[in-house]
């Protein structure tokens, strides 16, 4: 399995891959390289009793259908949107979502049902991804998007019972029960917000793996991001170097008035003290909005930080959420 690694990291170094992701075993890939970096199928669940009932004599103001392939601009264009909340996104086009919609097989399990959400004169306000069958006697759905100026209120009660219903539907097809509505987004999608209590089970999200074989590298490619939310923090134009120790190697990051001018490779000394420590890969948990500071240094007590710094280190690298629809 090691030399499959090898191979597998070479062929992605060839193609210029700055990162990669995989999912599966529990701590299995740390062997690798690799460090459990993003949720991965978090979400929160509903029961029949807590869903919002229909009204009596007051029409629904939109209507759900099964996705076309006229959709497909319309699907693409609220994907991209949507995808603005998430620190990481895949990114897809419309080739893809034909794949999507009509290449794939019906037995394929990574394959989502796409749903338009219209109002009744036809015209698309959105769209829901759900699973092609039940898991255990869950039914989820794992994406939800509305295009800019659509009515999260208005229309969440209605996605909420389509959801129930089709996973209803599908578990008398599959003979099966289906007792669970699961919402399988990101903690801080509007739907939680909306929904309040009505989606009041937790479910714990899993994690994708994620390798970052150049830090130095990565950690240029995104420097005017790091610029820019030093800039909006409490320390703008913060001039001092960040010596992050990572025990067995470690990284220096020079700024001057807020512009990162130098990332090298460094080493903490008895004589040398560092601004921050991060176990392992523990770092990348921060890097990819995983983890915060302060959770880091709650999970891992060799995790610690120069309290002078600690603003500067929340501000560069702050804790937000991802959803990343994977590519399959």
């Amino acid at each position: 399995m090691r030399q499959q690694f090898e191979v597998i990291h070479e062929w992605s170094r060839q193609r210029g891959h700055i990162l990669q992701a995989i999912t599966g075993i529990p701590y299995y890939y740390r062997l690798f390289g690799y460090e459990m970096a993003l949720d991965l199928d978090g979400g929160r669940m509903a029961y029949a009793s807590t869903l919002p009932q229909v009204k009596a004599g007051q029409p629904p103001a939109y209507r759900i259908r099964p996705a076309v392939e006229a959709d497909i601009p319309f699907i693409a264009a609220c994907y991209a949107q949507n995808c603005q909340r998430d620190l990481v996104a895949c990114v897809w086009t419309e080739d893809l979502w034909r794949h999507e919609l009509l290449e794939k097989s019906p037995k394929n399990i990574n394959r989502r049902d796409l749903r338009i959400i219209e109002t009744k004169s036809g015209e698309p306000t959105g769209f829901i991804g759900l699973a092609p069958n039940l898991w255990g006697s869950l039914f989820a759905c794992t994406h939800f998007s509305l295009k800019a100026g659509a009515s999260w209120w208005e229309v969440t009660p209605l996605v909420l019972r389509y959801v129930w219903e089709t996973g209803q539907n599908m578990a008398n097809i599959e003979g099966k029960t289906c007792d669970t509505l699961g919402m399988l987004v990101h903690e801080n999608h509007p739907v939680f917000q909306v929904a309040g209590q009505r989606l009041w089970r937790q479910r714990e999200a899993y994690a994708w793996y994620l390798r970052v074989p150049d830090l130095k590298g990565f950690l240029r490619l995104i420097a005017p991001v790091l610029e820019k939310r030093l800039s909006e923090s409490l320390c703008p134009g913060f001039s001092g170097a960040l010596a992050l120790n990572f025990y067995r190697d470690g990284l220096q990051m020079a700024f001057e008035k807020g512009r990162l001018v130098k990332i090298e490779n460094w080493q903490s000394t008895p004589e040398n003290w560092d601004t921050a420590a991060f176990p392992g890969q523990s770092f990348l948990q921060l890097v990819f909005g995983r983890r915060s500071l302060d959770e880091l240094r709650h999970a891992f007590p060799e995790c610690w930080v120069n309290e002078d710094y600690s603003p500067v280190l929340q501000a560069l690298f702050p804790r937000q959420n991802s959803h990343v629809w994977p590519i399959s």
